[in-house]
């Protein structure tokens, strides 16, 4: 004996052109993760050794054009630029970019990540339009000031814990 909800629910898959999804979580909020980005712990270790890898790499080439930085400071700015995006972002994939992020705006470090920011963004803005010699020198000697100034507020301390370690180390 044949079924007749059995021949009906045949019927019905085989005439329809399309499909909707009937799932229980079909109206679920789908956030998306901002920490992040749902990558496993293994892929973010990767990921910040290899953007590590690509900023170190970066960071040599502008040493390797410091001497002629006063001749063509293109040269020397815009991988420096580069090289201090990837390091700024590098800890993201290790910490958390939302957190992160928080702890390098804060109220106390905000002006500081701001204005490397900034400057950063200037340098390779100006890097790239390579017209105006004296911009891009400025840019640069401008950025490795805000990159000093964002490293020290980052650190324990800040200006009173750098200076207590650097009498340790001159201690020993």
């Amino acid at each position: 004996m044949k079924d007749p909800l059995r021949e009906v629910l045949k019927r019905q898959n085989t005439e329809r052109t399309f499909k909707i999804p009937l799932q229980s979580h079909f109206f679920k909020d789908n956030s998306i993760d901002l920490e992040y980005f749902n990558l496993s712990f293994s892929s973010r270790v990767f990921l910040f050794i290899i953007t590590f890898i690509l900023a170190s790499i970066l960071f040599t080439m502008a040493m390797f054009n410091l001497l002629t930085a006063f001749i063509r400071p293109a040269a020397f700015a815009l991988p420096y630029a580069l090289s201090n995006i990837l390091f700024f972002l590098d800890f993201g994939f290790i910490f958390g970019f939302k957190s992160y992020l928080k702890n390098v705006f804060n109220a106390k470090r905000r002006p500081y990540a701001v204005s490397f920011i900034v400057t950063t963004l200037m340098t390779i803005y100006l890097a790239f339009r390579g017209t105006n010699y004296i911009f891009s020198l400025c840019a640069a000697i401008a950025q490795i000031i805000c990159f000093v100034m964002l490293v020290v507020s980052v650190l324990p301390g800040g200006t009173k814990g750098m200076s207590s370690m650097v009498n340790l180390l001159i201690k020993k």
